[in-house]
């Protein structure tokens, strides 16, 4: 008996003109920002402030919503979906720089304890190297069981490398064991993703797999956007541990600099946090890594709140925190 793929691909030509166009947008963006394409460890922090940028301005483009449409819609017509299956995220990009090897995450499955759960991956750009590796059928196995196949040497020998062309739709189960691959190409790829859960999820704003996407059409101005975005870095660079002291001083930064809550800043600024959250490179002490992920995140509930992964981490420091009480009097 032959045991089918723990993953299902396809090729959507639907979808491929938007993808182009995607592709397109996001080359722009690398160059109006100046982005460094060579990683090192040295340049994390300044590599990583632009990429979250882009990222934050990738995920809330039009075009993103008209690929975020098309693939809900794919799923819908999948053997994965079931009535079961209630909400969607919106586009989650990430960028692999050429020897990044901040992004090369290690074997993780995506569930977070939904019962329920798939990812939806897809290529942005064409892969010059085999972008995933997986286990098959790991889908299958216990919590139990994946967890020491995490922590063990066993994972190497049946890890399986998926290679990728531009525009391939990946659907795998929220517990499949799986990784990206370190970039060891001499290009820059870029890929995004988005989740389909029984349950909201929890880290982001979920949308109801039912109700159709209502997009007000915005002007975004980048040169003030990314005018903010420095003043706001370089603030969160200069803020101490103190939580009441800094919520105050970025309540009157907003206020005096006129800046409006904003899903490209405040989802741009808690992926920042998360990147250094996860990393080692460049910045030298744990106190100086807390102070500037406990601000970014402080900043981006402040400013909308578009990705909830911030207010986990500060639960995990301040007892009792709410995003009320963070809030509370701004």
């Amino acid at each position: 008996m032959i045991l089918s793929k723990t993953y299902i691909k396809k090729y959507n030509i639907k979808l491929i003109e938007d993808i182009n166009n995607f592709e397109r947008y996001f080359f722009e963006l690398l160059k109006q920002f100046q982005m460094k394409i060579n990683w090192t460890e040295n340049n994390f922090f300044e590599i990583e402030v632009t990429k979250s940028l882009i990222r934050g301005l990738l995920r809330e483009s039009d075009i993103s919503y008209n690929i975020l449409t098309s693939l809900v819609e794919n799923f819908k017509n999948s053997k994965n979906y079931s009535s079961s299956i209630k909400w969607y995220t919106k586009l989650y990009p990430m960028i692999h720089l050429p020897g990044d090897k901040s992004e090369a995450v290690g074997l993780h499955y995506d569930n977070f304890g939904n019962s329920e759960f798939y990812t939806s991956w897809t290529p942005l750009t064409n892969y010059k190297y085999p972008a995933l590796s997986y286990i098959n059928h790991s889908e299958k196995f216990n919590k139990f069981f994946s967890k020491i196949i995490l922590k063990t040497k066993l994972s190497k020998f049946l890890l399986r490398k998926i290679n990728v062309t531009k525009g391939d739709i990946l659907v795998w189960n929220g517990n499949m064991i799986h990784c990206g691959n370190l970039n060891n190409s001499h290009s820059i790829s870029a890929a995004f993703q988005i989740k389909f859960t029984d349950k909201k999820f929890e880290h982001e704003e979920s949308l109801s797999i039912e109700n159709k996407i209502v997009r007000k059409n915005q002007n975004i101005d980048n040169k003030t956007l990314k005018k903010n975005y420095k003043k706001i870095i370089d603030l969160v660079l200069n803020l101490n541990l103190s939580f009441v002291e800094n919520k105050n001083s970025i309540i009157n930064f907003l206020n005096e600099n006129f800046i409006e809550k904003n899903k490209i800043l405040s989802f741009s600024l808690s992926l920042l946090a998360q990147r250094i959250s996860t990393n080692n490179f460049q910045i030298p002490t744990q106190i100086e890594r807390a102070r500037i992920i406990n601000n970014l995140d402080l900043f981006s509930l402040f400013l909308g709140a578009e990705n909830l992964s911030s207010l986990t981490r500060l639960k995990n420091i301040y007892n009792n925190i709410t995003l009320e009480k963070i809030l509370n009097n701004h």
